[in-house]
């Protein structure tokens, strides 16, 4: 016969696995349904553009987490391309400046 103790331990065991399970699916209900219907639609079926880099490229600006609109999106899109830009317009810059690598790779940029 099992131990007062042994029983204890099964039941903590199973408590936590509850508790676990349930923050998991909290976590896996927290994307934004509309982020993710808007995400499979413009991403759907495209081999450049996965449902998961977009989604996890507009969740990381926080003004997707109240999104009702494609609109909304294309801003957020928008802001995203030209943080994007600037950050790689500058590190094209900072190469040029400190001679660029060779003579080809400087033509390039």
């Amino acid at each position: 016969m099992a131990s007062s103790s042994n029983v204890n331990n099964g039941v903590s065991v199973l408590f936590l696995f509850a508790v676990l399970l349930i923050a998991a699916s909290q976590l896996a209900a927290g994307t934004n349904s509309f982020l993710y219907g808007a995400c499979k639609t413009i991403a759907g079926g495209s081999e450049l553009l996965s449902v998961t880099f977009c989604i996890d490229a507009l969740s990381s600006d926080n003004r997707s987490s109240n999104i009702s609109s494609y609109k909304e999106f294309a801003v957020i899109a928008v802001d995203l391309l030209t943080a994007n830009a600037t950050s790689t317009k500058s590190e094209i810059d900072g190469k040029l400046r400190n001679g660029g690598g060779d003579a080809a790779a400087t033509r390039c940029l």
